[in-house]
């Protein structure tokens, strides 16, 4: 399992060694799917002991795996279908990235490098393509990127992928890839997208989406933490037909804003038994926002008041605790409304006291989390 963890962090932390032309933001979107299905294909051939890592015999073999990942990436930002997400940094929604992954007896050796002449990739349409070496791939990597849906199919449409590479040592070293007459799968549309701006983080959620995924599909969903970046969810990877997930009660915070990224991918071409091993799959990502309740709910409340001899008033709030909680006072309905006291409770009720002579004549408080 350690093996498996150290390719996962390979493919998402891509930040070493950057293809040229690419910005960071736009590598690490073209790995998503990548990163998923690395991380399925590595746990299935340990346990089938096939991959050529751990077959007896990739001791002399240069190339470990030659894969292709088709991907598309949309954004949903109202009850409306998803749209292509807007270009960053001159890098397009729909992308494609070929990969030529190394045996590790071929990386053990940082001089096998100077002795390759090139990496090319030549699709069944198309001029030929160089392929750059990338650590974080653990070989060598095209990046194509496109406007639309239909110039990435037109560009990688079915047929065969020739890899070849070529060292002054061994001469040229070709594997084709064969990909199916396939289209790019339609972006899932989340159906209750109004509820996910305010729902009850205490309760489980249900995200609903159309269409329904098929047999031949794999579903994840993650949401990270807007202001952090941070993912706090995964469900993981889930075999289809699926059209909904339920995130758990108390997965995530009350009163925050997420970003959920819903992940369909399809396998096109999967040949473990084959030295080097071919793989190639479509995938699309909808992004959209998400929002939980304020903490508490319906149960916060200022519930008591009272005065205590010396003038002070005590207000006894229920509330959520670990949430911090702010007691706000205004002198009028609408009138400003002022900090008078924050606290983080541990417990619920808690009792926030206010020195006598601090609210005045009139005052309005409430309480806010």
């Amino acid at each position: 399992m350690e093996e498996i963890t150290h390719l996962l962090r390979m493919a998402t932390g891509a930040a070493d060694h950057p293809v040229p032309g690419m910005s960071l933001d736009a590598k690490f979107n073209s790995v998503v799917l990548l990163r998923m299905h690395v991380r399925l294909r590595w746990i299935g051939l340990i346990i089938l002991g096939l991959h050529p890592s751990v077959w007896s015999g990739a001791g002399a073999q240069d190339v470990a795996d030659v894969s292709l990942y088709r991907s598309a990436y949309y954004e949903q930002v109202s009850d409306a279908a998803p749209e292509p997400s807007a270009p960053a940094d001159g890098n397009n929604p729909f992308t494609a990235v070929s990969v030529m992954e190394m045996s590790e007896a071929f990386l053990s050796d940082p001089e096998n490098l100077d002795w390759v002449r090139a990496v090319t990739l030549q699709r069944p349409t198309g001029p030929l393509m160089g392929m750059t070496f990338s650590e974080s791939f653990a070989g060598f990597v095209a990046f194509d990127t496109f406007t639309s849906a239909a110039a990435l199919e037109s560009a990688y449409r079915e047929g065969i992928y020739r890899f070849t590479l070529s060292s002054i040592l061994t001469g040229d070293e070709t594997y084709n890839l064969g990909l199916p007459d396939r289209s790019l799968l339609p972006p899932p549309r989340v159906l209750n997208f109004t509820a996910a701006q305010d729902f009850d983080a205490g309760q489980p959620f249900t995200l609903r989406w159309e269409p329904r995924s098929t047999l031949q599909e794999y579903i994840e969903l993650e949401v990270f933490d807007v202001e952090t970046g941070e993912r706090v969810y995964d469900a993981g990877i889930l075999d289809g037909p699926l059209d909904s997930l339920t995130i758990p009660a108390d997965s995530l915070l009350p009163g925050k804003s997420y970003q959920a990224e819903l992940i369909i991918t399809r396998i096109d071409a999967d040949d473990f038994e084959s030295v080097p091993s071919r793989y190639a799959s479509t995938g699309v990502l909808t992004a959209l926002p998400m929002r939980t309740q304020s903490g508490g709910g319906d149960s916060l409340a200022i519930t008591a008041l009272s005065l205590d001899a010396d003038g002070s008033v005590r207000c006894t709030i229920t509330c959520q605790p670990g949430v911090p909680l702010e007691l706000q006072r205004s002198t009028g309905l609408g009138s400003e409304w002022q900090t008078a006291r924050t606290t983080i409770p541990e417990s619920s009720p808690v009792t926030l006291v206010l020195p006598g002579g601090s609210l005045g004549d009139v005052s309005f408080l409430r309480a806010v989390q």
